[in-house]
């Protein structure tokens, strides 16, 4: 194996660690909200530190191979990759870390019949499916299996729009819950942009493999469909 190539393993073992740290970090805030377990929320808030720890160290790596490498072509747009999908990892992790401050400053738990009717627990699964389907393709290098995120982000849009339309009508009605609601469709929110950043990794991905650049033709479809 040339030098190049164990370099591009080492930083693709890097970022499945941090990819599997983030989704273990959005699992607990799930098992924060939805069972208000403050333990789950005291660990995604603890291990914030390890999240942002690797995102330092996925850099810092980065950057030397291309400084020591010289990387061109397909080697370096997998570099150039892996630093864009390291940031967006990171930024995941921080939604997973907002959500368990929401839980850990509440005094009672959420109010069953909102995470129902918000279907947090399926926004919370959309999410993590999202994760791991990017995590397989990542590592099986499956351009296919990453594009089919974009499908998902769709659901999770519909699922967000639906949870906020239903936070307006709970709200009217229940006007005594306005606090749980807002705290949680705020935390839904942060599932929502993880969406984002998750189209964010496929568009890197497939510029890595192909160097086909996705991303203006995704924002020219948003902007067609305002949500």
């Amino acid at each position: 194996m040339i030098q190049i190539d164990k370099e591009k393993k080492m930083l693709k073992d890097e970022l499945n660690e941090m990819w599997t740290l983030v989704n273990n970090q959005i699992e607990k805030a799930k098992l924060a909200l939805l069972d208000f377990d403050k333990n789950a929320a005291s660990e995604v808030r603890s291990n914030e530190k390890r999240v942002d720890a690797f995102e330092l160290t996925l850099d810092r790596d980065s950057e030397s191979v291309i400084l020591l490498q010289n990387p061109v072509a397909i080697d370096l747009r997998f570099i150039v990759a892996t630093l864009k999908i390291n940031y967006n990892l990171e930024r995941i992790g921080d939604y997973a870390n907002k959500i368990a401050k929401v839980v850990y400053k509440k005094d009672e738990e959420f109010d069953a019949t909102i995470l129902k009717e918000l279907k947090v627990a399926e926004i919370f699964e959309n999410v993590q499916d999202m994760l791991q389907e990017g995590l397989d393709a990542f590592q099986n290098d499956d351009k296919a299996e990453m594009l089919s995120l974009f499908d998902k982000d769709s659901k999770l849009d519909k699922l967000y729009a639906d949870a906020y339309d239903a936070t307006v009508e709970y709200g009217m009605n229940h006007p005594e819950k306005m606090a749980d609601l807002l705290r949680t469709i705020t935390s839904l929110k942060m599932l929502e942009r993880a969406g984002d950043h998750l189209l964010n990794i496929a568009e890197e991905f497939v510029f890595y493999k192909d160097a086909e650049i996705i991303k203006h033709a995704r924002l020219r479809k948003d902007d067609q469909n305002p949500v």
